[in-house]
């Protein structure tokens, strides 16, 4: 990784790095990949001006649910990022804890809440799925409040499975 300049470097390595079939699923959208499509090049129209020469400073701090953070930003949830990395949910908290950034853990996280909380002095946040029955998620909320995890993410779009065309075109998804 210390070869790669950009982003586009990084998903290179990983295209060579990964099994298909998880590359696809951390590369890839659902049906048709229009909506990821159009999402990355939104990001290209986003235009910094920086103000040189301007003075004053610069402050990100934001407040956001009674908490205040350094900066605003936080390392969305991803699900397995044990399967792209060794403990990626480990490196991601770490990461963002040094960047002096917020992370989110995903239910479906290889890591357990309690082994991230432990690990990391950075914010987190918890990005609950609501499978099963209630009590389940019940469980998880408990769990991550007790960890002192300090929001609730609630995510809906996995209750269905996505048709994930690039996944049906290979095969690896029935």
């Amino acid at each position: 990784m210390t070869t790669a300049i950009n982003i586009e470097d990084l998903r290179a390595q990983a295209r060579r790095r990964l099994p298909r079939v998880v590359f696809d699923y951390l590369d890839g959208g659902a049906e048709s990949e229009v909506t990821l499509r159009h999402n990355r090049s939104s990001f290209t129209n986003i235009v910094l001006t920086p103000r040189i020469l301007k003075g004053g400073s610069v402050d990100l701090t934001l407040e956001l649910f009674g908490e205040t953070y350094s900066k605003p930003f936080f390392i969305g949830p991803t699900g397995l990022n044990g399967l792209y990395w060794p403990q990626g949910d480990l490196h991601l908290a770490a990461a963002a804890e040094r960047a002096g950034v917020g992370f989110t853990v995903s239910t479906a996280s290889n890591t357990t809440l309690e082994e991230i909380a432990r690990r990391s002095k950075g914010p987190l946040w918890f990005q609950l799925y609501p499978w099963g029955k209630g009590a389940f998620a019940d469980a998880l909320i408990d769990r991550a409040q007790a960890a002192g995890y300090s929001a609730l993410v609630l995510t809906v779009d996995s209750l269905v499975g996505g048709k994930r065309e690039r996944d049906l075109s290979i095969g690896t998804q029935t």
